[in-house]
């Protein structure tokens, strides 16, 4: 029996959709289990878009279709969504490995609810808005950029029927033409939009265990947490460099949720059983003074928990030493990217192997825990690069105890990044140019070499392939082999 729910807003995550076939052959590849599904974590602002919609009274609630596919092997999709009663769907559509599952659930939305407003946001749908809504009748609005403002008022001309000439950062179809209004001046205080809403998404204790990959249940309750929109830094295959988020959002620099704001929603999700944040920015992106009052505020609160933060170059040594002492359990990851400083400081990040090996060495000391990321394929690689890459592998795990270096993935280029905007400025020759091209690699996202969606004049779409195989590979087996000589030590 179908039970029918209604609300007046629901916001659906997208499952990652892959044919049923080719996920339970990739599930007993990965895991064993039936439990896989990549990227049931949803963008941080779907909790404020929710909120925001929640406090002018409409009845709203977040549903993640990818948790549920995580929790249910057998999850109908189909049954679901036509079992959700509401006059707007609004469906996330961030990353670009959601581009098809966001296009089949708004097929979906459509088919069983004809009458409601189907809408797609996030920086995938804002960058190809145009294409969206010329090739998939289903979706009738593409709300762009930061969409607070713009989404609260796009629901509140539907539901009284007025037109949406007056509704900024919007692409939608009007009878057989596209519109796309001018995108607004994005806001000017974060610290009024709330982004911990519990009570308005379904299954809140099971979304906090969820990961890049799926749904963990032995996980410790972790939330992601934002502090900032906008970035300093042009790093070249980043989508949220400061031109691209710019060209996405109209933000030209970087905005900062006050210290006071973050630690009081910390406090509410200890408060709630969560055990870990990860927060959405570098710590250090504003300076000393502002990451000693965050920090230094949570020490005065007692608050227990642990932290996950990513560091856009490197960390100072006053930030390690302020972090270490302020969270149970602190993490951070640093993403040098290429084992070629040339290659790095091209790609935006702007340090040496020095600098960097001196960074490892005070977190070491200071017993934080370091996650460190490669990218395969940057502009400047060769396969001469690779033997740069294993000697720098070495030498980082046979000198630090508290480091793991990430095996590297295959890098799907950022339909709005630096490269991808401007190929020809950085010698890259893209593979995929338009949302279809897109769509069709997120069907096949259990395909390495298929994911990869540009080549460089020194390194093609196969080369690419094999250097980040090799790669993953060669960090695996270093890894084995220091955790076996550990173990040898011991006995």
């Amino acid at each position: 029996m179908v039970v029918v729910v209604n609300f007046d807003v629901v916001f659906l995550h997208p499952p990652v959709w892959v044919a049923r076939q080719r996920l339970s052959k990739l599930v007993n590849i990965l895991t064993g289990k039936k439990r896989f599904n990549k990227y049931p974590i949803m963008p941080m602002g779907v909790f404020s878009l929710a909120s925001c919609l929640d406090a002018e009274g409409f009845q709203t609630k977040i549903i993640n279709l990818g948790l549920e596919h995580c929790l249910n092997p057998s999850f109908n999709l189909e049954e679901k969504v036509r079992s959700i009663k509401a006059t707007v769907y609004a469906i996330d559509l961030q990353w670009s490995i959601h581009s098809s599952g966001a296009i089949e659930v708004a097929n979906l939305c459509k088919r069983h609810h004809p009458d409601s407003l189907v809408v797609l946001g996030g920086f995938t749908a804002t960058w190809f808005d145009q294409e969206i809504i010329q090739n998939h009748t289903s979706v009738d609005v593409v709300v762009r950029g930061e969409a607070e403002e713009s989404m609260t008022r796009l629901v509140k001309n539907y539901v009284s029927g007025e037109d949406f000439s007056n509704v900024e950062g919007i692409t939608y179809r009007q009878t057989s033409s596209l519109k796309r209004n001018p995108i607004g001046k994005p806001p000017s205080n974060l610290d009024r939009f709330d982004f911990i809403r519990p009570d308005l998404i379904d299954r809140w204790d099971q979304y906090l265990k969820v990961n890049a990959i799926g749904y963990n249940e032995q996980a410790p309750p972790t939330f992601w947490l934002p502090i900032a929109r906008g970035c300093p830094y042009n790093c070249i295959h980043c989508g949220g460099s400061r031109e691209s988020y710019y060209l996405a959002t109209g933000r030209d620099k970087p905005i900062l949720r006050s210290p006071g704001k973050i630690v009081g929603e910390i406090e509410k999700l200890v408060e709630k059983g969560v055990k870990a944040v990860n927060f959405s920015h570098d710590l250090q992106i504003d300076g000393k003074s502002y990451y000693s009052k965050l920090l230094r505020e949570i020490r005065e609160r007692r608050l227990d928990i642990s932290a996950y933060t990513e560091i856009f170059q490197l960390p100072s040594q006053d930030f390690i030493e302020e972090y270490a002492k302020t969270f149970t359990y602190p993490c951070v990851a640093i993403s040098p990217e290429s084992a070629s400083e040339e290659v790095r400081n091209f790609a935006g990040k702007l340090f040496s192997d020095a600098q960097l090996f001196k960074a490892l060495d005070v977190l070491e000391r200071s017993e934080i825990d370091t996650l460190l990321y490669f990218c395969v394929g940057l502009p400047g690689e060769s396969h001469e690069s690779f033997e740069v890459f294993k000697r720098l592998v070495r030498k980082i795990l046979y000198n630090t105890k508290r480091v793991l270096v990430i095996p590297p993935f295959p890098y799907t280029i950022d339909p709005n990044c630096l490269m991808a905007i401007h190929p020809e400025k950085f010698d890259v020759k893209l593979i995929f140019k338009t949302f279809e091209d897109y769509k069709m690699m997120s069907k096949t996202s259990g395909s390495w070499e298929k994911s990869i969606g540009h080549e460089t004049s020194k390194l093609s779409r196969r080369d690419i392939h094999k250097l980040t195989v090799r790669s993953n590979q060669h960090v695996t087996r270093i890894a084995r082999l220091r955790r076996k000589e550990s173990d040898m030590k011991l006995l």
